[in-house]
């Protein structure tokens, strides 16, 4: 991770964002994310099982790629799971990313969401 910020100072702040329950605080899950290339991020999240299905991964998630696609640097966003985790499954076709294939491990699959998707799909209309 060091020589990924000297080589990258833009990645810096993209590891290990801690999703907090306002009141009281308790810690929920956690989101995080790093290079495949000069161009596009990996991101991975989780959430403690007593807070799971509660649409939380979902807008951590959204909070998180709205956030690294307000940059210039990247391109796409990449997240992979096991087709067997729905829920993961869920979260990730509920912030936009089409199925782009299997994944590097043997037994995922690769989710990848382009910016210009992002945009249009955030974007305002009317």
């Amino acid at each position: 991770m060091k020589r990924q910020h000297a080589e990258s100072p833009h990645t810096l702040g993209w590891h290990r964002y801690l999703v907090l329950r306002a009141r009281p605080r308790i810690l929920i899950g956690t989101v995080d994310g790093h290079l495949r290339s000069p161009s596009e991020v990996e991101i991975g999240y989780s959430i403690v099982p007593a807070w799971q299905g509660k649409g939380l991964a979902t807008e951590a998630v959204q909070a998180f790629i709205a956030w690294l696609f307000a940059g210039d640097t990247l391109a796409r966003i990449t997240a992979q799971t096991f087709p067997d985790l729905i829920p993961s499954v869920r979260v990730l076709e509920k912030c936009g990313f089409p199925l782009d294939g299997p994944g590097d491990e043997p037994g995922t699959i690769c989710y990848r969401l382009g910016k210009a998707r992002w945009q249009s799909l955030h974007s305002e209309t009317g």
